[in-house]
């Protein structure tokens, strides 16, 4: 299991599989609150951190270098919906699959992408 600790809050530093699992590990519970927990997958996988609990993952560990699923399904690329094509492809839930909504991409070479209903927030 990598060391992969998050500080979630100045109060609160917790590894990023406690992160988005519906159990509350920081006082003022911003381990379940961080922006990443706001878009995950609807397909369900046995989390490492987690075992023998069936969990979405957040669309941010899809694909990203660092087995999140204990049998690796968040690096299977084919595994996961997808929306636009080239710069602007990215995973997103199921339930989107069908219809792509338009996104301000991140500048600076970063990838990444902001839904517009969360520009101002």
């Amino acid at each position: 299991l990598e060391n992969r600790c998050e500080y979630v809050s100045s109060s609160c530093l917790v590894h990023k599989h406690r992160m988005c699992d519906v159990a509350i590990d920081c006082l003022d519970g911003r381990d379940e609150k961080h922006d990443i927990c706001t878009s995950q997958t609807d397909k369900k996988c046995e989390r490492r951190g987690r075992p023998g609990v069936e969990l979405t993952i957040p669309i941010a560990w899809l694909a990203d270098g660092f087995k999140d699923c204990m049998e690796g399904e968040d690096e299977d690329r084919s595994h996961w919906p997808t929306c636009g094509v080239g710069a602007t492809q990215r995973y997103v839930p199921e339930y989107q699959a069908d219809f792509c909504q338009d996104v301000f991409l991140c500048q600076g070479g970063k990838s990444g992408y902001v839904e517009f209903e969360f520009l101002c927030d």
